[in-house]
């Protein structure tokens, strides 16, 4: 009994002992990798918070990838934001998400000597010396990169391509082909890239587009039986072709502040006030002129428009009274008719152009003087189409040939002519 009271005494007094003297747990892997990747975060902040230079602050915030230490050497890659661009198709389907993974890529390696394990490692500041030589060098060859001509022309086409991720066909590109004079500033970095340009008048821009696409419609005839989508695409055809002559003069001002990674985001995420501003004033203009376009279509005979008469006396009269006719509508042709006012017996027929003069002679009478106004001709049978303007003149009494007329065409003679409309069918 005396024996085993002994025994247990040595036991109790040998255990705590025991216990202290027992070997801590040693750290898993994982916790070491979050040790030495937290410490490196930590470092990296602390070094981007000490430079100006938005190119080197934008490589260190980003963080880094493929920590490791080994041998005391800590090593790891960090983001180098340079675009190379020598092997992207920008014409390819999937240039966005190339040029995308590139540049988000961790592509420059770094190392750092280091000190202590993974949960006490220290460096010395000769080393993070080295480390931020290194991503001043890589951040000057990102600005670089960005400042070049291929990249401005990458930058322009990325926001084409952004204004397009939410229409429904390709609308927006001619406004960006009209523009011109484009630069990209880069001393904001990367996430505040500035692109400005001058850019066409947009009302300007859309009329001119609307013009020829109406135009080409009307020449190409059968415009009744196009779709919407078709009608639409022709506009915006039409619009391409006009940019290269309106990009000469394009005289808007704008300026975009860019972030590479929001440009280049699925779907494009750019909150940028002018760009907002300018793509809404040319969404609305474009939805507008193809409303035009729509009902111009629909209102277009079924046969294709022909090329304008010549200037001056089609048919009828050579002798009488000298008659000046001068065009002063803006834009449009106008087709003349001299009909006697007892026997509707149509005595001169007369085109007059745009901006010009003739001169038609007309026997003693008195006159009903039937104008067809417009700028798309189908013949002397559908004149302008149910989108031209027909009016009858008041009365007008010639006498003899030795006096002379002016007929002035505009709104304000209509007006004093007492002109009202009337019916195609009058002219036949």
């Amino acid at each position: 009994m005396r024996k085993l009271a002994l025994l247990l005494s040595l036991l109790l007094a040998v255990t705590p002992a025991a216990l202290a003297a027992a070997p801590e747990q040693a750290p898993t892997p994982a916790a070491e990798e979050r040790a030495e990747s937290a410490f490196l975060q930590a470092l990296l902040e602390d070094l981007s918070r000490q430079t100006a230079d938005p190119w080197t602050q934008a490589i260190l915030s980003e963080g880094a990838a493929d920590v490791r230490l080994a041998g005391g050497v800590l090593s790891f890659s960090l983001r180098s934001f340079k675009p190379d661009l020598r092997d992207v198709d920008t014409a390819a389907a999937d240039f966005r998400a190339r040029l995308r993974a590139r540049l988000s890529a961790h592509d420059l390696p770094c190392a750092l000597k280091v000190s202590g394990d993974a949960e006490t490692l220290t460096v010395s500041s000769a080393e993070t010396k080295k480390l931020m030589k290194t991503v001043a060098k890589a951040a000057a060859a990102a600005k670089k990169a960005f400042g070049g001509k291929a990249m401005l022309a990458v930058m322009l086409q990325l926001l084409a391509e952004g204004a397009q991720a939410a229409a429904p066909d390709e609308r927006y590109a001619p406004l960006f082909a009209a523009q011109t004079g484009a630069k990209l500033a880069t001393a904001g970095g990367p996430h505040a890239l500035v692109l400005s340009a001058m850019f066409a008048d947009v009302d300007a821009f859309l009329a001119e587009g609307y013009n020829a696409a109406r135009r080409q419609l009307a020449e190409t005839g059968g415009a009744k039986a196009l779709t919407a989508g078709e009608i639409a695409r022709s506009f915006t055809q039409a619009l391409t072709a006009q940019a290269s002559a309106l990009r000469k003069k394009a005289q808007n001002p704008y300026a975009f502040t860019v972030d590479i990674d929001a440009l280049l985001a699925d779907p494009p995420c750019l909150r940028d006030e002018a760009y907002g501003e300018l793509l809404a004033a040319y969404a609305q203009a474009f939805e507008t002129r193809l409303a035009w376009l729509t009902t111009a279509a629909a209102n277009m005979p079924d046969a294709p428009a022909r090329a304008m008469p010549a200037n001056g006396r089609l048919s009828g009269s050579v002798k009488g009274t000298k008659i000046v006719c001068k065009n002063r509508t803006e834009g449009y042709v106008c087709y003349l008719q001299f009909r006697n006012a007892e026997t509707d017996a149509n005595v001169v027929t007369a085109f007059v152009a745009n901006g010009k003069n003739i001169t038609v002679r007309i026997p003693e009478g008195v006159y009903d003087i039937l104008l067809a106004v417009g700028d798309l001709w189908y013949g002397e049978l559908d004149l302008f189409g149910d989108e031209g303007e027909y009016l009858r003149m008041e009365e007008l009494k010639i006498l003899g040939d030795e006096y002379f007329y002016t007929l002035t065409l505009n709104t304000a003679e209509y007006e004093r002519m007492n002109a009202q409309e009337v019916d195609r069918s009058a002219f036949r």
